[in-house]
């Protein structure tokens, strides 16, 4: 039995996607968008980005996970 499979080409996750969570914990903490980018060592319009999106992706599985079958 032959079996083919596909070469899938990967690449890492864009920046604003792979501080997400860090970004989100500092700014859950009180820091502002530019103290995370001096810490992160992104601009801040990138920190913005990268929360914005974790919280998109969190609002989404939530709206799976509380809706309901009847």
């Amino acid at each position: 039995m032959q079996v083919e499979i596909p070469i899938v080409e990967t690449r890492d996750p864009p920046l604003y996607q792979q501080i997400a969570v860090k970004a989100t914990q500092l700014r859950e903490l009180g820091m502002t968008f530019p103290e995370i980018g001096q810490r992160l060592g992104v601009d801040r319009w990138t920190v913005g980005k990268a929360v914005r999106w974790l919280q998109r992706q969190r609002d989404a599985g939530s709206a799976y996970s509380s809706s309901s079958i009847d």
